[in-house]
């Protein structure tokens, strides 16, 4: 059986003008320009590319499914009796 290929939900552009558009699922997500680009271009050679893009997109929201998950809820209103 075949696997897919991961997908790559975060990509990067860098610019000749030294500013790089990191994009999230096709949409510009952020423009760095600076010692921000810099910066994030050092860190995407020796880190993992998606993780360090979500994270200065600020796309980046670690446990929110478990935040979600314990969040309490109303209970179902069952029917009353006929």
């Amino acid at each position: 059986m075949a696997t897919s290929p991961a997908t790559q939900r975060f990509t990067y552009a860098h610019h000749a003008d030294g500013s790089v558009l990191i994009s999230c699922d096709g949409n510009a997500a952020t423009l760095l320009r600076g010692d921000s680009a810099a910066s994030f271009l050092a860190e995407v050679a020796e880190q993992d590319q998606q993780e360090v893009a979500a994270r200065w997109s600020s796309k980046y929201r670690p446990g929110v499914i478990f935040v979600a998950r314990a969040y309490p809820r109303k209970p179902v209103r069952k029917p009353p009796s006929a």
